[in-house]
């Protein structure tokens, strides 16, 4: 049995109906075979290669840190956005050991916006500062980025999910989301 689908032949048919099939009839055997249709090419498409980074940011957290922080906070919180590592959101190299001036540099601000936006953030729940001992790498303090601004990923660890659960920003979002959905 010859397959016709993977043949060489191109042709352009115009008009043909969703119920309409294209079949090709085999002189010498007699059978009759279905031509598989595929769909053109788009032209003036653009398919973004593998050295792109996208994060998603959630539209409805996004609305509500517009109403709660300033211009220059909103920048700050999309800088971690962009620090944040798949499935875990880690912020590394970010955290409390870093001096206000590294932070400064890290986030673009002057060195005296450094402790009032980051306290801000840390209190609505925007971003986590934890410590942890670990066997290889001994004690070390990490930040993490609240998953409900933004994530790297499709996935995203269930137990860094739960460590935001009850932080204003995340209370707040799904309160918005699910009066939303009543709408």
């Amino acid at each position: 049995m010859k397959d016709y689908n993977k043949g060489t032949y191109e042709y352009t048919l115009k008009g043909l109906k969703h119920n309409q099939a294209i079949l090709i009839r085999d002189n010498d055997t007699g059978e009759v075979n279905e031509v598989t249709v595929s769909t053109p090419k788009q032209t003036g498409s653009t398919k973004y290669g593998e050295t792109m980074s996208f994060h998603k940011i959630y539209d409805t957290t996004l609305e509500y840190l517009k109403l709660k922080l300033t211009d220059i906070e909103i920048r700050v919180v999309m800088t971690l956005v962009t620090r944040a590592a798949p499935i875990t959101n880690s912020l590394d190299p970010l955290n409390d050991d870093l001096t206000y001036r590294e932070l400064a540099n890290e986030l673009s601000i002057s060195i005296g916006k450094v402790k009032p936006i980051l306290e801000k953030l840390f209190k609505l729940g925007v971003y986590g500062r934890f410590e942890v001992t670990e066997k290889a790498l001994g004690y070390r303090k990490y930040w993490l980025l609240n998953p409900v601004v933004a994530t790297k990923s499709v996935v995203i660890k269930d137990d860094v999910q739960g460590l935001f659960a009850n932080t204003e920003l995340t209370i707040a979002v799904l309160a918005l989301e699910k009066a939303k959905a009543k709408d």
